[in-house]
């Protein structure tokens, strides 16, 4: 299935600030019990402007993130809590063999996502902002993306459209009570479980976390788009298990003094057991 909007960026997404101009609109700090990381699940602030990463993560910004033994992105922010940067290291063995940055600049309610690979300029992604304050629309070389969100500011569908092509593939993704329970390509389906034997309760995702892949199960980079806001926010709770056609996985969970995640350990029964490390660093 088709990757989100960083694999057309800079080979990773997860979603671009978007703002009227960067010195009028500062990020907002307000929160919500119903909404992680201290956001604003009704939007707020200046319609068709984006607030910026507080707007969903309030003040759990991500500094660093990646797979263990794989990938570690950085990410600079300015005074607002904007994203500017994004820069990965690519790992083979102890080895960094490629590095990537994507560079963001603003101009209304667009920003250009301008992508470097080793250095040397690849591309650009233009992403559009919508009333909601969320990203409606991003074009790439690769693809067009558009983009739909239920009232609390969930993402809840895709359309993507390769480019040259008139064909349309659809990712729809169904929430409840501020949890992602279940969604998939056309065709396809994953399903969430948040509760286990060991978790009667389910775990507060305190610090926003949205990672699409190995943690929720949907085929979709998300990186960039992820630290940036841009694409909604998160599940209230994190997920412990979610399976599809042909794998099901096992998530275990290491939080902070905060209760923020820091580690996430995906166990796949595909794969002769696939285990795969995640960590965040605020």
């Amino acid at each position: 299935m088709k990757k989100n909007l960083v694999s057309a960026l800079m080979g990773l997404t997860m979603l671009a600030a978007l703002m009227l101009t960067i010195s009028a609109c500062g990020g907002s700090d307000s929160s919500s019990s119903d909404t992680p990381g201290g956001g604003d699940a009704g939007g707020g602030g200046t319609a068709g402007a984006f607030q910026g990463a507080r707007r969903v993560f309030g003040s759990n910004l991500v500094k660093a993130y990646g797979r263990e033994g794989y990938d570690r992105y950085t990410v600079t922010y300015d005074a607002n809590g904007f994203v500017t940067k994004i820069h990965r290291d690519r790992y083979s063995g102890t080895t960094i063999d490629k590095t990537e940055d994507v560079i963001i600049t603003y101009n209304g309610n667009v920003a250009t996502g301008a992508q470097y690979e080793n250095g040397a300029f690849k591309q650009n992604m233009i992403l559009t902002v919508g009333s909601n304050g969320f990203v409606s629309k991003i074009e790439s070389p690769r693809a067009n993306q558009e983009f739909e969100y239920d009232a609390a500011g969930h993402f809840v569908k895709m359309k993507y459209i390769p480019a040259g092509s008139t064909r349309v593939e659809t990712l729809s993704l169904n929430w409840q009570n501020n949890d992602f329970l279940s969604g998939g390509w056309t065709g396809g389906l994953t399903t969430l479980a948040y509760t286990d034997a060991t978790h009667g309760t389910p775990i507060e995702n305190v610090a926003g976390v949205l990672q699409w892949d190995d943690i929720m199960g949907i085929d979709m980079d998300d990186d960039f788009t992820y630290v940036t806001g841009a694409i909604g926010f998160g599940p209230k709770h994190l997920p412990l298990a979610w399976s599809d056609s042909g794998t099901q996985a096992t998530i275990s969970w290491t939080l902070d003094a905060q209760g923020r995640a820091i580690k996430a350990v995906v166990t796949k029964s595909s794969g002769g057991g696939d285990t795969r490390t995640y960590f965040w660093e605020y």
